[in-house]
């Protein structure tokens, strides 16, 4: 067993991503496992398990990793584990990989006497699911889920718990009911994405023929990419230098072969993930940001796939009334925190705190922007 989570730890560090997407399996083996009656073997669980959670991408859940670990160890810091992140500010969307993370312990919060504990993890649960983007990253854990929630819909004593729960319980049919829906909509086989591929290199190099060795490679990239779009892979980086690129370059230069990879990509994203994406009045100027986005803060969703479009020498005012998020949107911003949201060195971003130091009450704006 040692050598095994060793081992099972090693993968994990040497493919992260990859890894992520199975982080669902690994989970219950390894948190089993830290509960062995053998030292050493506890000890490689533990180790094991932090660099698996380490592969969630998720910089929300991040911070989070040790205090779940500790109540997987410890079952009696459950509740604290449960407050702390319902007191979490979300802004990434949810993924499988951070669902892998969360979900053990809100199933232990269901176990718990306490009524609070248990609506909290309802309030969780219904917010997270709130912010998954695509439904079918939750299909792994609805079946355990959604019984649990149904269970505390009924039996807790508490009826304004029960209608949390209750909430929970809906929003976790619906993204039942969207999976569903969708998981036929988002196939797309081998051969449609063959001839994606041809049409695309049609486009970009029409000199080069579909034929022999390069037929064949295309043929496998097909069958990659469409494993990849049935688990929703849309990273362009990935699909360029990773999954796409490498197996066109000995055929066409690299500026070909990626914008070969861009045309399919951008094909098969489209055919795969409709998405209504609302038209600016006025498309004049430059851009600064064009990007989508979620915000949550612990038991309550801000913003849910809210498009923020910025452009240059605009200026724009942020109306809401007391508590709806205003000022947690904007530091989430300068912190870096927004999704999508250009870097500090594409567009420098400053938060002015409505409490500031005593020397700096004096500096105008321009000057304490500079200063920053």
């Amino acid at each position: 067993k040692m050598w095994s989570l060793k081992w099972l730890g090693k993968l994990a560090e040497r493919a992260p991503r990859p890894f992520s997407r199975s982080l669902f399996e690994v989970m219950p083996v390894v948190s089993a496992a830290m509960w062995d009656t053998k030292k050493d073997v506890k000890e490689a669980a533990t180790a094991t398990i932090l660099a698996a959670m380490n592969t969630c991408e998720n910089r929300d859940i991040k911070p989070f990793i040790p205090s779940v670990i500790e109540a997987i160890q410890n079952p009696t810091e459950v509740p604290e584990t449960l407050h702390k992140l319902s007191s979490t500010v979300f802004v990434q969307s949810v993924d499988n990989p951070a669902l892998s993370i969360a979900v053990p312990i809100l199933m232990r919060g269901c176990q718990e006497k306490k009524i609070e504990v248990k609506r909290r993890v309802c309030v969780i649960v219904d917010n997270m699911c709130k912010l998954i983007d695509y439904a079918h990253e939750a299909t792994t854990f609805l079946p355990e889920l959604l019984p649990a929630v149904e269970r505390l819909s009924v039996e807790m004593s508490d009826p304004e718990a029960r209608t949390v729960a209750a909430r929970a319980l809906k929003t976790l049919k619906n993204i039942k009911e969207s999976a569903d829906a969708f998981e036929a909509s988002k196939q797309m086989d081998a051969a449609a994405v063959l001839n994606v591929i041809k049409e695309a290199l049609a486009a970009t190099t029409p000199s080069l023929k579909g034929e022999g060795a390069l037929l064949a490679s295309c043929e496998y990239l097909a069958g990659m990419i469409s494993g990849m779009i049935a688990a929703m892979h849309f990273e362009e980086d990935e699909w360029k230098f990773v999954a796409v690129c490498p197996y066109l370059a000995p055929y066409m230069s690299q500026a070909d072969a990626e914008a070969v990879c861009s045309a399919v990509l951008t094909r098969c994203y489209k055919e795969c993930v409709p998405k209504d994406a609302a038209e600016d009045e006025d498309d004049e100027g430059e851009d600064l940001c064009n990007c989508e986005f979620s915000l949550g803060y612990g038991a309550k969703i801000l913003l849910n796939n809210t498009r923020l479009h910025l452009k240059r020498g605009m200026r724009y005012g942020v109306c809401g009334y007391n508590g709806c998020g205003k000022s947690t949107l904007m530091r989430a911003i300068a912190n870096g925190q927004v999704e999508n949201f250009p870097p500090p060195e594409v567009l420098k971003t400053v938060y002015v705190e409505h409490d500031i130091q005593a020397d700096q009450a004096e500096m105008t704006i321009v000057d304490y922007v500079c200063a920053m």
